[in-house]
This record gives C-alpha cells, structure tokens and sequence, in this order.
C-alpha cells in the first residue's frame, strides 16, 4: 500500500513528499513552499466548509440508521469494511475496523445494514438484513469514538493525522455507505498488504496517504477518496496483544459499543426474573443433592451461564474444520457431558444456570432425553429462554438474541463456553480482564488466542498440569449405609480431606438422592452420575454367567451380580467423561491417604518438563513424546501403577486420561465381553496390565499396610484384607475369613505399623459419623 501511495515508509532512507532533496537550489525550494502554501489554504477551506455543512445540519439516528451525512462530511482517506457471520463476528469486525481506521487516521465507513440472521454452513434463505442499531447503540458509539480519534491523535503531534483530528472542527469519524454520493466521488481503492496491519505499519501508511493527499491538488478540488475496501475477513489480520497500544484501545473501543437501549432493557429485565423465578428453585434442588448453600460466596450474578454450542450450524462447523489437515480436534469435546464438566470443576448447583444457545426449547428438550445429558438437567436448575417468556425458537433473529444472551453471560457467577466459539471466547477475554470466573468446557486453547487475534500474556486454558489434583474413585449403585463398601468410601475420603489437597471426585451410578451419594455431596466431593453405553451388554453376560456356572479354578465360585460387574469396569470410561485434566490420580475406595499426594510422586522430576512443553493448539501438534519407558518412573503414556517387586494392580492409577480416550474404542471392546468376567475379583479386573504397557509409581503411593513402616508413605491400599473385616477380626481372634488372605494377615501381624494403619481407619470413620 505504501506503494501505492508512492510513499515509502518513515526513515532515513526513505523519502517523503516533504522531505527535500539536498541538490535542489533555492529557488525550487521557495516555489515548493510557495505551493505548500497554497495547498494548505485549499485544505483548510475545504474543511471548513464540510465542517460547516455537518453543524448546520443536525445528526439525528433513527433505527433507519437516516443521518444528515453528505459527500460534505466525507474524509478523502478512507477505511471501508463488510460486517457478516454472527453477533460476535460482527461485534469483532466492528471493533477491529474501527481499530485498524483509528491508527490510519482514516474515516470508518460502515455498512448500514446487518444479518440478524448470521449462520454459517447452512442454506439460509433469509438473512434478514437489518440496521446496525436493530443490535447496537449507533449513535452512542458514534460520539464515543469521535471522542476516542481526539483523545488519540491530541497525543500524537508528529502525526499527519493530528491536523485532522485535533483541529477545532474534525469531521465525523464514523460514515454509513449509504451516505456517499458514489456517482460524483472519485473513489481510489486501496488493499493492505500482509504485513501492514501492524500499529505501527498502519500509522506510517496513513502519513504517507495524508501527505499524498495534500501534495496532490485534485483530492481537493476534484472531491477524490483514498479508501482501503477490506471484506468482513479482513478482521484475522489483526493482531491485538496484550502491552501493545492495540491491546489498549481494542478494549477502550469495546467498552463503548453496546447494545441498543431496547436490548439492554430486555436483558436486565430477563436477569431480574431469572433470579426471582429460579433462585430458590436451584438453592431448594441444590440442598436436596446434598450440596451446600452459601450466599457469602457469591461474588457476581447470583446465577451461571452455559454457552452450548451444539446448533445444526455448529456441528456442520466442527465437521468442516476437523476435515482440514490442521484441524480443531476440540470442537465438539464434552458438548454431550457438559453437566459432568461442571459438577467435576466444583460449580455450584446452588445457583440456577442459563443456557444461552440457539437451540429451539424442541432441540433442549431432545437433548433432556441423552443420558449423558440427564446430570446437567437433573442437578442443575437449567432454564432457557422460553422459561423467561423470551422466545422459543431464535429463527430469523438469530443475532438479537445472542446480544441478550451477551448481556447475561456478562454478569454471570460463573461463565462455561466452548473455546472454539468467537462469542464464548469473547466473552471469556472480557470477563477474565474484570477477573472473573471463565470455563472452556471443551477444554484447549481460546481460538482467538492461538491466532493472536485477543492475545493476552496468561493465555486462558486448562493447563496439562494444573495446579490441584483430582482423586477419582468409582462407587457401586446399591451402597447401603454402614456397609463394608459405605464405611471405606467414607474413610477414605475423610483422610484425602484431612491430608491433602487433592479434589475427590466420585463416579456412581448409584441414585442421586441415595444416602451415601448425598453425603458425599455435602463433605464436598464432586459427584459424577454415569451409567455406561454397555449396562445392557453386562446384564445380559451376567444373566448367561449364573445361568450356566462357568467359572476358573482360580476365582471364588460364587453367582456375580451386574451392578457389582459393572462398578469394577466403570473406570475404563472415565477418559470419557468430560473431565478437563489430562492427568488424574485413580484409586479403589481400600485406600487411606496419610499424607498430600503432588505431581513430584506421580510424574516425577519430568513433570515440569512436562508443564512447560504440554500446552495444547487449536491445531494440534506433538502432546508430549518425552514418556516413561515400561515399568520405570516418570510421565507415563498411558497409566502408572505402584511398583511392587511381587503383584502389580490396577486399584491404585496414575492415568493419563488425553491418551487413554485416543484408545478407548479399542480398549472398552477389548474389556466388555464374557471373559473378562473370569478376572472381576482378580487384581486387574479391566486388564490394563494386559492391554496397554504400564510405568511405575514409586510405593509410597500405594503402601500395603502388611509391609515394614515408611514414614514417607502418603497413600495405604488395602488390597484384599480390609480393616474392618479382615485384619480387626485376625488381630482380635485369629479368624481368617478367606484362606487366600491368611498370608498377608500373618505378615500384618508381625507389623505395627499394620494395626496402626488401621487405628487410623478407624478414626476417619468415626470422623464420618460425627458430622
């Protein structure tokens, strides 16, 4: 462009109209002046007489977007856009053209009219084109930005541009292009190259133009325009970083372009009578869960926002986009387990939950119906549009109620969108610089970070090792209470919260409302409801297994039971499950912590090394190769279990959740059939061991309380002989209820450090009791 102009641009090098050369005499540099001179009279009257026209004639905005703007008001440098796509691909066009314009120095002009009905990759027949003021404050932002264009370039003397904006009579910042006398213009188009939509890059191609213009005579006298046309994509040129003056005034520019007054209205209305209608609803269902209610925490709405991206539009969008060769992997990611990402991340249920999305209330409801769907809309209090007297079907005015939905998303306690989306990325970069709480529910990167489009220096995404770790373990469906299976869940948890910082999050099938599950509700695990794809399968393997009898010599011979079966493979789905970490500690319920459990014990010294080179791309390239080799320490690349030198067993797993979902397609079919049924009491019941090649953990996660005392051990599995049944009742009279444990008994007898292990047990379960 700066080419174009015959200008090259600012330095020593590089001459400038202006700039003279040193062979020329005197009087050639006298006639030059003479003729500066005369130029700048031109100019000057020129715009004054504009200026003169524009205040003689008052500016008024109907929703017509009708303006009083002439050819007498137009600049002759020019920055020109298309706005398309959705609300907040249009919200972004806006706010980086009239970026981009403000450092050229340039006029906006603006397209009149805008889709209200935005789709993408669909066959829209109607995209009903409407004023720009049908969705924003027009009039608002022209005054804002006409304030913004003085306040920038009164800073910047040095400038061409200064004598335009900081004069006493600057003209409109903003046109409309149904405002310019095309047919009496001479319009001059211009294109910015690749590497020109820079800050820098764009003021000195906007001193060049301004220095062209008044060096050339006709764009005085013969009403001519210098304007840059770009098309509504020109906006993924624009690269806003944070500590850059882009990054500054991107964000001043959005604080001034908001919604129309109508839009605003109807979305503070809309907040009131959610939080009327549906803020005790949500705290009465919360309690009832077992989930605490505590006003105090609530530091914003006093309600949460989901941005579901699971439209028509949207899947044909993923479809697309995961066809390409650097394709987004994350695009649909945990859209069908959404409830399980939030109930695993600890939002509250006690705070009713808006689903912004453009579903129809026909589609939510379908998607009541997926099972995988039921704990987002059996826990949570979920309310749509529809349920606030809005609309049940967005149609044609798709965009208008996406700016509502904006406005809530806003205010939110808690805001969970899919990372992919402009509008939930957007929304994310807003509500992260007022510090405020964002989720990716699909996990990886923000788009618009990894394109550099909102580019802030603590990028926002789930971290391959986050800061907390997450303690799984699976509960049985009929848990009755004080049995065996109760009074270990509940030792075990008592000591994770007592000893450590890491998250219990438990995996049941049992009944919401079920005694145990709502207790562990209330101590503060995050529950995960899940009943898996293949129940039918298991039924139907259990029913053949009791009817027939077949059974190994080496398993007890006893009829199984299909809950039993299916509460031992249930850890095979846990990949699957919509949990955010790629990294996740696993344990059976036999367990009691006896000290914190960090990254340093599972992974090893390479964990940092695997902090800093793990972090996930919108397209993705190498995770991390750098993995443990088989039966040694360190990241592992599928599993690590605890390195005994005699049994190893899959009750205590470091699991890598990211590859074990890769797998799981082959792994889950190499599990669910009737052989696997031989293994079920065996000491791998899902037969990892078998299928994948597992690393080590070092012992102290994972100590069996019949081996010598180790003061460093952080993490007691009590595989086979339990406390309660077993090693009390041996230590007390001798009885060994199976043959198979007398041996490990025998040892932990020998052992103090067994009945101590136990003693604590014990006070963990009393601990249990008392609250």
């Amino acid at each position: 462009l700066a080419a174009l102009l015959g200008h090259g641009r600012r330095g020593n090098n590089m001459p400038l109209p202006f700039r003279f050369h040193t062979r020329q005499n005197k009087p050639v540099l006298l006639c030059s002046f003479v003729g500066m001179v005369i130029v700048s009279v031109f100019a000057a009257a020129w715009y004054r007489q504009s200026i003169s026209s524009v205040q003689s004639a008052p500016r008024t905005m109907t929703t017509n977007l009708q303006t009083s703007q002439s050819y007498s008001s137009t600049m002759p440098f020019q920055f020109r856009f298309q706005i398309c796509n959705g609300l907040t691909n249009q919200k972004l066009q806006i706010l980086d053209g009239v970026l981009v314009a403000l450092f050229l120095g340039a006029q906006i002009v603006l397209p009149k009219m805008i889709a209200l009905n935005g789709a993408q990759f669909l066959s829209i027949t109607d995209m009903n084109m409407q004023p720009t003021d049908r969705i924003f404050n027009m009039r608002r932002f022209e005054n804002k930005i006409q304030q913004t264009y003085s306040n920038f370039w009164c800073r910047r003397r040095e400038h061409q541009a200064f004598k335009i904006w900081c004069s006493d009579n600057p003209p409109p910042a903003i046109l409309y292009d149904t405002n310019i006398d095309i047919k009496n213009v001479n319009v001059e188009h211009l294109k910015l190259k690749p590497d020109e939509w820079g800050q820098n890059a764009l003021t000195d191609i906007g001193d060049a133009a301004f220095m062209r213009i008044f060096e050339d005579k006709r764009f005085i006298m013969d009403k001519s325009i210098l304007r840059i046309t770009e098309p509504c994509e020109f906006w993924f040129n624009v690269k806003v970083k944070e500590g850059t003056d882009f990054w500054d005034e991107f964000w001043k520019i959005q604080d001034v372009l908001e919604f129309n007054d109508q839009i605003v209205e109807l979305g503070e209305n809309a907040k009131r009578i959610f939080l009327h209608n549906f803020g005790g609803v949500a705290r009465a269902k919360a309690k009832k869960h077992g989930y605490k209610v505590d006003d105090e925490s609530i530091q914003h709405g006093g309600f949460h926002v989901v941005h579901l991206r699971a439209e028509k539009d949207w899947q044909n969008h993923c479809e697309r986009w995961f066809s390409w060769i650097d394709r987004r992997d994350n695009c649909m990611n945990n859209t069908w387990h959404i409830g399980n990402v939030l109930l695993s991340e600890g939002i509250s249920p006690a705070l009713p939950v808006y689903l912004a999305t453009g579903l129809s209330e026909t589609d939510v409801r379908d998607l009541r119906n997926i099972p995988s769907m039921h704990s987002f809309f059996n826990i949570y209090t979920v309310v749509t549009k529809a349920m606030l007297g809005l609309t049940t079907d967005v149609g044609e005015e798709r965009e208008y109620w996406a700016a509502v939905d904006f406005i809530l998303g806003r205010d939110a306690e808690w805001f969970v969108g899919n990372s992919i989306s402009t509008f939930s990325a957007l929304m994310m970069e807003f509500r992260a610089r007022r510090k405020m709480p964002v989720l990716p529910y699909n996990a990886g990167k923000m788009a618009l970070e990894e394109i550099d489009c909102i580019r802030p220096n603590k990028m926002t995404l789930i971290p391959p090792v986050r800061p907390v770790i997450k303690w799984l373990f699976i509960l049985p469906q009929n848990v009755e209470q004080y049995d065996v299976v109760y009074n270990m869940t509940m030792a075990a948890v008592n000591s994770a919260l007592s000893k450590t910082r890491v998250v219990p999050v438990c995996v049941t099938t049992a009944d919401p409302y079920s005694a145990i599950v709502v207790r562990l509700a209330s101590m503060g695990v995050r529950i995960i409801h899940h009943t898996p794809k293949w129940t039918r399968d298991v039924n139907r393997m259990v029913e053949r297994w009791n009817s027939v009898g077949e059974r190994s010599f080496f398993q007890y011979f006893r009829p199984l039971k299909a809950e039993e079966v299916i509460a031992r493979w249930l850890r095979i789905d846990l990949p699957m499950l919509g949990l955010l970490d790629d990294f996740a500690l696993y344990t059976d319920v036999s367990v009691v912590f006896t000290d914190d459990v960090n990254w340093m014990d599972l992974l090893g010294e390479n964990h940092l090394n695997l902090a800093r080179s793990m972090e996930r791309k919108m397209f993705p390239g190498p995770f991390f190769n750098n993995y443990a080799p088989p039966g040694k320490l360190g990241v592992p690349r599928f599993f690590a279990v605890p390195d005994s030198k005699n049994t190893r067993h899959s009750g205590v797993m470091l699991m890598n959740l990211k590859n074990l979902r890769q797998s799981y397609s082959e792994f889950s079919a190499f599990v669910i059939n009737e052989k696997q049924l031989l293994k079920i009491d065996g000491v791998d019941p899902c037969s990892y061991l078998e299928f994948y090649e597992e690393t080590s953990l070092p012992l102290r996660v994972g100590w069996k309380p019949h081996q010598p005392e180790n003061n460093s051990v952080s993490l007691v599995h009590f595989y086979g002989p339990n406390c309660q049944v077993d090693i009390f009742p041996y230590l007390r009279t001798g009885h060994v209820r199976f043959e198979l444990y007398r041996g490990d008994l025998e040892m932990c007898a020998q052992e103090r450090s067994c009945a101590q292990l136990c003693r604590q047990y014990e006070n963990y379960l009393n601990d249990a009791s008392d609250t």
